[in-house]
C-alpha cells in the first residue's frame, strides 16, 4: 500500500501489518494474534502489540518492522504510536482461524474461539511498556552501540575455546595462555554461549542491570584468555549467571508457565555449576549442570513455541516428568546412577522434541523458516545420539568426548546456526536476508562431527583430530556466512 493522503481504516491497518512476519513460525503478526488493538484519531495511529512471551528478544525488531511498514501507508505527517503490552498474556486462542488451521487445529481439539482482546480492559496494574522509538531511554535498556561490545566479548571466548580444543586434539595452534588448554569447556559454555544467552535475555527484559550478566561472563572469559587467575574469571562467570537467573525468575513470576520454569531451572543449573567449579570442582563433576543450562534453556523456548500446535494429551505431564529427571540427573551426574538417570532424561527430551516441536510443521515452509526447522530437527537427532552413547557407554574414555560433543556441538550449535538469522538482527538491529548458503555451515558441522565421532568409535585418532579441525572450520564458515548476510542486508537497504 503506497503512502496515502488520508488516514487508513482499522481494517486497512491490519492488512498492512500482515506484511510483518514472525520468522520463527512463518506467519504474520495479525493472524498470530499479536495485535491487541488499533486506534485511529485525527492524524494519529495507536497500535497495541504483544509477544508470545516476555522472554522473547524480538520485541524491538517486530515493533521496528511494524513501524517501517505502517509509515508507507500513512500520510507523511501522521503520528504513529506503538505500544508493547503484556496484558492479557498471549495464548493460542488469540490466533485467527487461518492461523489455527495452518498449525493443524480443528474443532475436535476443543480449542476456544478466537478472542480479540480490547486494550481498554487491561487492568490498571498492568505494566506500561514504552513505544519502540523511546523504549531504550524509558525502559532502561541499552542501545546497539552498547550491545555489540558484549557480543564481541563472547566471540573472544569462542575463538579461545576453539583454539584450546584444537590443541587438546594435537593441533599445533598458538595459544595466548597455556592454561587455556584445560579451560576449553568453561570458555565455550560460560564465556561464549552464556554471554550470548545472557545478552538475548537482557534485550528481552529491556533493563540496564540485566546487561551486567553478559558483561560479567564476557569479561570472565577475557580474563581467562589473558592469563589472569582462573578464580577471577570463574567468579565473574558465577556473578553473570546469577544475573541471568534473577532476570529469568522475574519473567517467570510475571508469566507463570511451565516453559518459564524450565528456563529458570536451566539458569539455576548454570549458576550451581559455576559455583561448584569456583569452589574447586573439576569440569567432569559439573558438566551435567552446564549441559542442563543449555538443554533446558532451549527446551523451554521450544516448549513455549509448541503452544502454536494443537495440545497433545499428556504431553505436558510427560514434559514435567522429563524435566524432573534432567534436574535430578544433573545434580547427581558425578555418580554412576546419576549419569544413567541423566541419559534417560536427555533421551526422553530428544524424543519429546522430535514429536512435539513446531519444527515438524514449519519444515514444510520455505526460506528462513524452513532452514530454522531443519537446524532444529537435525539438532534433536544429535541429542538422541548423545543420550544413547551416554546410556550405552557412560562418560568414560572416548565416550566422554562423543557424548559432550554430540550434545554441545551437534545439538547446541545446530540451535545457534538456526536462530542466528533471527536473534542476531533482534539484538544488534541489522538485516540478515535469507540465502541458500545458510545450509553450508550446517552441512559442514554435521559432516565434521560425524567424522569426529567415527574417529572416536573406531579408535582412529587421526580421523578424530581431523573431525575436530573441521568442526572449527564449520564455525568459521558460519561466522563468514553471517557477515556475508549482514553485508547483503546492508546493500539491500541502500538500494
Amino acid at each position: 500500500m503506497a503512502m496515502q493522503s488520508k488516514m487508513p481504516t482499522e481494517e486497512e491497518v491490519r492488512t498492512v501489518l500482515r506484511k510483518v512476519i514472525d520468522p520463527e513460525v512463518g506467519l504474520n503478526i495479525v493472524d498470530l494474534g499479536l495485535i491487541y488493538g488499533v486506534e485511529i484519531s485525527d492524524n494519529k495511529l495507536h497500535v497495541d502489540l504483544t509477544m508470545t512471551t516476555e522472554a522473547c528478544p524480538m520485541g524491538e525488531m517486530i515493533l521496528a518492522d511494524a513501524r517501517r511498514t505502517l509509515e508507507t501507508s500513512l500520510p507523511a505527517d501522521a503520528e504513529i504510536e506503538l505500544d508493547l503490552v503484556w496484558e492479557p498474556p498471549w495464548n493460542p486462542s488469540m490466533m485467527s482461524e487461518d492461523a489455527r488451521a495452518h498449525f493443524g487445529w480443528d474443532s475436535a481439539s476443543g480449542t476456544p474461539q478466537t478472542v480479540t482482546p480490547e486494550p481498554e480492559v487491561v487492568p490498571e496494574t498492568a505494566p506500561e511498556i514504552a513505544p519502540v522509538a523511546e523504549a531504550v531511554e524509558q525502559s532502561g535498556g541499552l542501545g546497539v552501540p552498547f550491545r555489540l561490545p558484549l557480543l564481541i566479548l563472547g566471540f573472544a571466548s569462542l575463538a579461545a575455546g576453539v583454539l584450546a580444543g584444537l590443541v587438546r586434539m594435537g593441533w599445533g595452534v598458538p595459544l595466548p595462555s597455556a592454561q587455556l588448554v584445560l579451560l576449553h569447556g568453561p570458555l565455550m559454555v560460560s564465556g561464549f554461549l552464556g554471554t550470548v544467552i545472557g545478552l538475548e535475555r537482557a534485550v528481552a527484559l529491556g533493563r540496564r542491570w540485566a546487561y551486567a550478566g553478559p558483561l560479567l561472563t564476557g569479561l570472565g572469559g577475557v580474563a581467562i584468555l589473558l592469563g589472569f587467575p582462573v578464580s577471577l574469571g570463574a567468579s565473574a562467570m558465577a556473578l553473570g549467571s546469577a544475573v541471568l537467573l534473577t532476570g529469568t525468575t522475574l519473567i517467570m513470576l510475571r508469566q507463570r508457565e511451565l516453559f518459564m520454569v524450565t528456563m529458570a531451572l536451566g539458569a539455576a543449573s548454570w549458576l550451581a555449576g559455576n559455583l561448584l567449579w569456583l569452589a574447586g570442582a573439576g569440569v567432569p563433576a559439573v558438566v551435567a549442570l552446564w549441559i542442563n543450562f543449555l538443554v533446558l534453556t532451549i527446551a523451554g523456548e521450544r516448549l513455549e513455541l509448541s503452544r502454536f500446535l494443537p495440545p497433545s494429551p499428556g504431553a505436558k505431564r510427560i514434559f514435567k516428568a522429563i524435566l524432573a529427571v534432567l534436574v535430578a540427573g544433573g545434580f547427581l551426574g558425578v555418580t554412576g546412577s546419576g549419569m544413567v538417570i541423566y541419559g534417560i532424561g536427555l533421551l526422553g527430551l530428544a524424543l519429546w522434541l522430535l514429536r512435539q516441536d513446531i519444527a515438524r510443521r514449519t519444515v514444510k515452509e520455505q526460506g528462513l523458516t524452513r532452514f530454522t526447522a531443519v537446524c532444529l530437527l537435525s539438532g534433536y537427532a544429535w541429542l538422541t545420539i548423545g543420550s544413547l552413547v551416554l546410556l550405552v557407554a557412560g562418560m568414560t574414555g572416548t565416550a566422554y568426548d562423543a557424548v559432550l560433543h554430540a550434545i554441545l556441538i551437534g545439538f547446541v550449535f545446530s540451535m545457534v546456526f538456526g536462530h542466528a538469522p533471527i536473534i542476531f538482527p533482534a539484538v544488534v538491529r541489522v538485516r540478515m536476508p535469507y540465502h541458500w548458503t545458510f545450509y553450508l555451515p550446517l552441512l559442514a558441522l554435521h559432516a565434521s562431527l560425524l567424522m569426529r565421532l567415527a574417529g572416536s568409535g573406531l579408535m582412529l585418532p587421526g580421523l578424530h583430530s581431523l573431525g575436530g579441525l573441521l568442526n572449527a572450520a564449520a564455525l568459521v564458515l558460519f561466522i563468514l556466512s553471517t557477515v556475508s548476510s549482514v553485508v547483503r542486508g546492508f546493500r539491500g537497504g541502500k538500494e
